[in-house]
């Protein structure tokens, strides 16, 4: 388990968990391109993150099965739409989130 084994601090894992999900707002239409940006660029101003691109997107799609927001089997995820704005959903697919986990800079696939 990544997080688990204590690989991230939380501060760590919480930056990446919301550049992830940014990343899927955006792909999805919900987050403008400069909103998105923004958030990155707020993230980065607190201090470098580990890197990541050893983890795989199957590593990380495992250990997000238990993390706090599922919800009977499903993942829930706090959208970001606009600076200071959310919405919740139950509904991202596996293609969509492997693609955002890609875009942050896990690896593409694999163990």
């Amino acid at each position: 388990m990544l997080f688990r084994s204590r690989r991230f601090r939380h501060g760590e894992a919480v930056g990446y968990g919301m550049l992830v999900a940014a990343e899927l707002a955006r792909a999805r239409g919900a987050l403008a391109e400069t909103d998105r940006k923004a958030l990155a660029d707020l993230i980065a101003s607190l201090g470098p993150l580990p890197p990541v691109a050893d983890l795989s997107a199957t590593q990380m799609l495992e250990a997000m099965q238990h993390d706090k927001k599922v919800v009977a089997g499903r993942l829930h995820f706090v959208l970001p739409t606009a600076v200071g704005a959310t919405t919740i959903v139950d509904d991202v697919t596996e293609k969509e989130l492997r693609a955002a986990l890609k875009q942050v800079g896990f690896a593409k696939s694999g163990n």
